[in-house]
């Protein structure tokens, strides 16, 4: 889900130069026994979320995750 919104939304916020961008991680990104799908799908999060931010940055848009 996080993919396909920011795969539908970026070309909007790009060709008006702003946006915001905020998803939901978790403290449970770090391996964890009897949860390693939970884990890694957070983890994974965090990572795509870092990625589209160093992509998007200069197009004013911020992305950013939160980890409740």
């Amino acid at each position: 889900g996080t993919f396909i919104f920011s795969k539908h939304v970026l070309p909007h916020m790009i060709s008006q130069k702003s946006g915001k961008i905020i998803n939901t991680g978790s403290i449970s990104a770090r391996a964890q026994k009897g949860n390693a799908a939970y884990s890694a799908v957070k983890a994974g999060i965090h990572t795509f979320t870092l990625a589209i931010a160093k992509d998007v940055g200069e197009h004013n848009i911020n992305v950013n995750c939160v980890s409740p």
